[in-house]
């Protein structure tokens, strides 16, 4: 099985869902692109398990080294 950028862990306010533990993240994504160039990365997109909210203004940041490294990310919805 390919290593695939996932979910751990997720705090959701201000909306009522669920985002699934360990549902994985595309390389294209806003995610992806933070984890594999190990620097910041802005989009605007959907979020992973939860594409019925619509998208959302997405910020990642890669943080520590290839051994290690993990994504922390703050998104926002564009929905009125």
């Amino acid at each position: 099985m390919p290593k695939r950028l996932r979910l751990r862990y997720a705090t959701v306010s201000a909306i009522a869902t669920y985002l699934p533990r360990f549902k994985s993240a595309p390389d294209d994504s806003v995610f992806g692109r933070a984890w594999h160039e190990g620097r910041r990365a802005r989009g605007r997109e959907l979020l992973p398990g939860a594409e019925h909210l619509g998208p959302f203004e997405i910020e990642a940041q890669a943080y520590g080294g290839d051994e290690r490294r993990l994504v922390l990310a703050i998104a926002e919805s564009t929905s009125p």
